[in-house]
């Protein structure tokens, strides 16, 4: 079929509605592991003398499911989408196709495939990223910085909490989603830095 045509831009939003079923699948069995990863944390440190504080198990699980759901559901297609993995790659490919080298772009319904404020300096390292993760909560770190942050709480017994300032989410190794448009964007700022200081060092030996 050829690009452009009316089947062709239908094959298309049908592929990215399937996409963001496929997300919509991932967040709830994500949220089913965080209710069950709670319930399994208040067992071990708040029952005291046989009693558990969770006196349903079944009932809590799908009152936190429901109420865990109904937040998700609140958010926009932007906040659902636009930081998840599948879909990220699945519109860098189509703009790639469409716009080659050029993947920040903004789509019809608002989406984009990398915000043009996002840093692309880990907050930990301070360094420009080479293999950028992002947490359930958004914050963006190198990998080996914040698998260190989390394989350091479970030393310590104690649930990791995300380093970024001002946030106290806690965070697991599942969390964790590699961000390659974060990830593209940081290659070709590095390749921009190393051209510019290369240009730099050949003035100044046409200088000397």
């Amino acid at each position: 079929m050829p690009d452009g045509s009316e089947e062709h831009l239908k094959y298309i939003r049908d592929l990215e509605a399937s996409i963001k079923q496929y997300v919509d699948m991932q967040s709830e069995m994500q949220i089913q592991r965080e209710i069950l990863d709670d319930m399994k944390s208040t067992l071990l440190t708040q029952t005291v003398n046989g009693q558990s504080p969770i006196t349903d198990l079944t009932a809590h699980f799908q009152a936190e499911f429901q109420r865990k759901q109904a937040e998700y559901q609140a958010r926009s297609d932007q906040e659902k989408y636009n930081d998840a993995e599948p879909y990220q790659e699945f519109r860098s490919k189509v703009l790639d196709k469409q716009n080659p080298g050029n993947v920040e772009e903004e789509g019809d319904d608002g989406l984009m495939i990398v915000s043009q404020n996002i840093s692309l300096e880990c907050p930990i390292t301070r360094k420009l990223f080479k293999e950028p993760y992002t947490t359930k909560c958004k914050h963006t770190f190198e990998k080996a910085a914040i698998m260190a942050v989390i394989q350091t709480a479970q030393v310590e017994r104690r649930r990791a909490e995300c380093p970024y300032a001002g946030c106290n989410k806690y965070i697991s190794l599942s969390d964790l989603r590699l961000d390659r448009d974060i990830q593209k964007q940081a290659a070709r700022k590095m390749t921009q830095l190393e051209a510019e200081q290369e240009a730099a060092d050949e003035e100044y030996t046409y200088m000397d």
